[in-house]
């Protein structure tokens, strides 16, 4: 009767120790809510079971294979979680050797503990640096790289979360040594009086279980004791897996469930999140993790560390501009679209949400939901609407009455806010700063950058005689101020795109305008009509999705993929330009077309040398066509 009484009580010891071992569990893991508790404690008491029948510790693979089918997790985080968790309980396996060697006289290896712990220090330390440390990740995207796509990116996952996971080690450190040492305390009694029930050596049974890899415990026991004694171990061993079904079918029958025994294993790790779990799609995860591990210095990156936070879901990020980020993002269950820069922008894109809001009556702006000033950065968010597209996609899925109907409305209001907001004259100084500035200052950088266009005289550009002497001297004509004959100055958008119209119709007005550019040196209303003329005159849009610069024999060919939509539209709008504005205005106009691309080459050359070679050649054939127009006129 006592043996019994030992054997229960062995029995609920080793059930308590799994059960602080789940709690601990999830001191480790990111972003959980406690939901797959009893899916832990299975897959638990299955790896113990199959690490008591098989050698090789291989029932650790199959407890993260079974939360990860179960729990519906990564295997990666499953996997980086139970490993760190056993590389941490060698450091107590260490200690008991060290302990043993001094009290037994089993022979333990006292410089194996040593090894062992050494060996745990080094990988929590490689741990430590993974997320942070850029030799570390050099060296891992080094090793990961010599495998295929798939290979690659299922080691930097596991090697990412091995980094979330010693995150949540290092933030919850009391919690996981307080509940490592009642884990440890109930395991020892359960395995001392499973012991004294079945008169086995305790010492012998820790051994088995933890110092024999090659061999399974299974096998460790029944070379040493009696059948009798051999089964009651072995039942004692699968006690926590009949008692994980017996609860399930109590649950299931009798909608039974512990209130205060759940509430125990309580532990939220949100403010920890798996990172995984902050993007939409797996190849929005993969790109992160590749740039982590290539130690890219960016836009995107820096959006990664500091825009996101813990707390939002990214489904997209958007093709912009060089100094701000447009994301599709979710937070509090609500979408929105985030707009972030990092410290180098974070000023320009404050006042661009000051001006929205400035504005907001007077224009059909987008409205600011919330903004946010971080660490060397800032953002703001924009309600998101399912049922809104930007202009450049509308236009080529509807008719071109439609689309032009919508347009003219944008260009009418912007009109009447330009007059609305008419702010005086420019003086010949603003003119000639702006010039100089802008246009040949840019010019004779751009000259300097690409010497495929500059290194002659003369070039042929998609087959028309591009003269480069000619166009250098009439950018650089000191008299080039007076083809500035339209000086009105007003409050203007600075970048009204297609890509920045916003077709929704459940907005009020069927439309509004996203992304002003403040700040422009001279602010002529002019501006935002060459910024639509950017767009449709040469397929702005389309060349920034697919550009390229072809040489050959002295010929350098351009692709220029305008689409026919916009192509009917540029028309339509060049005769709603000389309606309203008559000829003269129309070619300034254009004139501030070509300054537009002179202060975005350059930028196009940092990005990479191909795409500034390609926007080069667009500039000139769009100068040439203007000489074209004044020698006409």
């Amino acid at each position: 009767m006592i043996a019994v009484l030992y054997f229960l009580v062995a029995v609920f010891f080793l059930i308590l120790g799994h059960s602080i071992r789940v709690k601990r569990w999830n001191n480790l893991l990111p972003g959980r809510d406690d939901t797959a508790r009893s899916i832990q404690f299975t897959s638990l008491s299955l790896g113990y079971v199959v690490n008591f029948f098989v050698p090789l510790r291989l029932g650790e693979i199959v407890r993260a294979g079974v939360f990860s089918y179960l729990g519906r997790q990564s295997f990666a985080l499953s996997f980086a979680s139970v490993f760190f968790e056993r590389v941490f309980d060698l450091l107590v396996w260490g200690a008991i050797l060290i302990w043993f060697n001094s009290t037994s006289n089993l022979k333990f290896n006292l410089t194996e503990s040593l090894v062992v712990l050494v060996s745990v220090f080094l990988f929590f330390t490689l741990c430590s640096l993974i997320g942070s440390n850029k030799n570390v990740k050099k060296a891992l995207n080094s090793l990961t790289g010599i495998f295929n796509d798939e290979i690659s990116y299922s080691l930097r996952h596991f090697f990412w979360c091995l980094n979330e996971v010693y995150i949540c080690f290092r933030k919850n450190l009391l919690s996981y040594i307080v509940n490592s040492a009642l884990m440890w305390a109930a395991y020892l009694a359960s395995y001392h009086l499973i012991a004294r029930c079945t008169g086995a050596s305790a010492s012998m049974l820790i051994y088995s279980l933890f110092d024999t890899p090659l061999s399974s415990t299974f096998n460790a026991l029944q070379d040493v004791y009696s059948a009798q004694v051999f089964t009651v171990l072995t039942l004692f061993f699968l006690s926590p897996v009949l008692f994980i079904f017996a609860y399930y079918l109590i649950k299931n029958k009798y909608s039974f469930e512990p209130g205060k025994v759940l509430r125990w294993f309580e532990f939220n790790n949100d403010t920890v999140p798996n990172k995984r779990d902050l993007f939409y799609t797996e190849e929005q995860y993969k790109m992160f993790l590749v740039r982590n591990f290539r130690n890219d210095v960016d836009l995107i990156s820096e959006f990664y560390k500091k825009g996101m936070g813990n707390d939002v879901i990214l489904y997209r990020i958007f093709h912009g501009g060089s100094d701000a980020l447009t994301a599709l993002i979710s937070f509090n269950n609500s979408m929105y679209v985030r707009k972030f820069a990092s410290e180098l922008g974070s000023g320009k894109l404050q006042a661009q949400k000051k001006w929205l809001c400035e504005y907001a009556n007077e224009l059909v702006l987008a409205s600011v939901a919330s903004d946010k000033k971080l660490d060397n950065g800032y953002i703001y968010d924009m309600p998101y609407s399912h049922t809104s597209i930007d202009f450049y996609e509308f236009i080529h899925s509807s008719s071109l009455d439609t689309s032009w109907g919508y347009l003219a409305e944008v260009l009418n209001s912007i009109k009447d806010f330009h007059a609305r907001k008419n702010t005086g004259l420019a003086d010949d100084s603003m003119i000639e700063s702006y010039i100089s500035a802008k246009m040949a200052g840019n010019f004779n950088n751009i000259k300097s950058l690409s010497s495929i266009f500059f290194d002659k005289s003369q070039v042929v550009i998609n087959g028309r005689n591009i003269d480069l002497d000619a166009i250098s001297d009439w950018i650089n004509d000191s008299a080039r101020n007076h083809d500035f004959k339209f000086r009105e100055t007003s409050v203007i958008h600075g970048d009204l795109t297609i890509e920045n119209i916003i077709i929704d119709k459940k907005h009020e007005n069927g439309w509004f305008i996203i992304d002003p550019n403040i700040g422009n040196f001279f602010e002529s209303p002019l501006l935002d009509y060459a910024k639509l003329m950017q767009s449709l005159h040469l397929g702005y849009e389309s060349l920034n999705r697919s550009i390229n610069c072809h040489v050959e024999n002295d010929e350098i060919t351009v692709s220029i993929f305008r689409s026919s939509q916009y192509a009917a539209i540029y028309e339509k709008y060049k005769q709603w330009i000389v309606e309203n504005f008559g000829q003269e205005f129309l070619k300034e106009v254009m004139l501030h077309e070509i300054i537009h691309y002179t202060r975005l080459v350059p930028y196009k050359f940092r990005k990479d040398k191909a795409t500034g070679n390609a926007f080069t050649a667009c500039m000139l054939l769009l100068i040439d066509e203007y000489l074209e127009l004044e020698n006409t006129l």
